[in-house]
């Protein structure tokens, strides 16, 4: 419930989120026990990986992807000659 809070607090839709199927988790254990999450631990954690992640994680990730992709398109046309990209 803490990370409900959280996340509604810091406008954290991940969060929020996440502590859903954290609860799911609890209340599966709590009430149909360790060795029936053991069963369903698959498709659980199949709905963790559907959240999508953080869009600043997101993009930490994806900009040198795209950096490296326009370096070497610049490589590619210009055949090996110097060339600088305009633009924003």
């Amino acid at each position: 419930m803490c990370v409900l809070i959280l996340g509604q607090m810091g406008a954290e839709i991940f969060l929020a989120r996440f502590s859903l199927l954290i609860v799911l988790a609890g209340l599966t254990v709590l009430f149909l026990g360790w060795s029936f999450f053991r069963a369903i631990l698959f498709p659980w954690a199949f709905l963790v990986l559907m959240i999508p992640i953080p869009a600043i994680v997101f993009n930490q990730i994806t900009f040198p992807a795209a950096t490296a992709g326009v370096e070497g398109g610049q490589h590619y046309v210009a055949g090996g000659w110097a060339c600088q990209s305009c633009g924003g």
